[in-house]
């Protein structure tokens, strides 16, 4: 069981003149777990409460970047990981998000730069299990009433040569299982409450790509099996069963400002409530 009841911040900020390459990063949370298996039966029962608010931020203004300049921003209020190898994954997880905010801003300044990217994620509440050639059995119930917001923004004084793109992804409650080769049962229940906002921006001239998508999601399911992966013919199953209830609003913006780039593209989605389920085999 993981409590977290207070705030949980952090901040990066890089100022600098010249250099080949420049990076900044922040990552925030309140809860967070990791399990990893390997030929083994694993149960995991979690319970995450998060009542204070989560912030990251990263702020990078250089004068000249020769090579790459990157930022990257995660703020993620619970967060549970399970991955397995030939593992039994057994997991009831409850994830309950009611801090007023979880907040992720990426800045990045560049005077002139070859490539240029910042992206920023937001969750109030995650869980992601990744298994290969063993059974999974996932209870997940997740509410969340957190203000959830992502905001990426990259602005080059000059110009650049290269790459440069703006990401930022929020969401109130996701839930992601992959399976390869056996069987998956999910039993997944959201609630979100909260507004969830994702904001990406670009300003540079010259180029050859230029590059803003956001996304944001009151609740996300996906699940996925691979159906002929099994040596012995067998193919496994996928048995979902998922509620989904979004009552918060749903916001998504890009905005691209350039001269002269090669190719230029953005794209905004904003949905309440997303469940995707596929069983395919390889490249299906």
């Amino acid at each position: 069981e993981q409590l977290g009841h207070g705030d949980a911040n952090a901040t990066t900020t890089l100022r600098n003149g010249y250099s080949y390459n420049a990076a900044t990063s922040a990552s925030a949370s309140n809860n967070t777990a990791a399990v990893s298996a390997e030929n083994a039966e694993v149960r995991v029962l979690m319970n995450q409460e998060s009542t204070g608010s989560v912030n990251a931020s990263a702020e990078m203004d250089a004068d000249i970047v020769e090579d790459q300049a990157v930022s990257g921003v995660i703020a993620s209020a619970n967060n549970l990981t399970v991955g397995g190898d030939t593992a039994t994954i057994l997991n009831t997880t409850r994830q309950n998000a009611t801090g007023a905010s979880v907040t992720a801003r990426s800045d990045l300044y560049v005077g002139s730069a070859t490539d240029a990217s910042g992206n920023a994620t937001a969750n109030a509440n995650s869980v992601t299990i990744d298994n290969q050639w063993g059974y999974v059995n996932a209870a997940i119930e997740q509410n969340a009433t957190s203000q959830v917001q992502a905001d990426s923004y990259v602005t080059l004084g000059d110009s650049f040569t290269g790459f440069a793109s703006a990401g930022a992804y929020g969401v109130g409650n996701q839930a992601t299982v992959a399976n390869v080769g056996s069987d998956t049962v999910l039993d997944v229940t959201q609630s979100n409450s909260g507004g969830v906002s994702a904001n990406a921006g670009l300003a540079g001239d010259g180029g050859g790509t230029a590059l803003a998508s956001s996304a944001a999601y009151g609740n996300s399911i996906t699940g996925q099996v691979c159906t002929s992966c099994d040596a012995s013919g067998d193919v496994p199953g996928l048995y979902a069963s998922s509620s989904q209830t979004n009552d918060g609003n749903v916001y998504s913006s890009s905005t691209i400002r350039t001269d002269g780039a090669g190719m230029v593209g953005a794209t905004s989605t904003a949905i309440g409530n997303a469940a995707t389920y596929s069983a395919r085999p390889p490249g299906g």
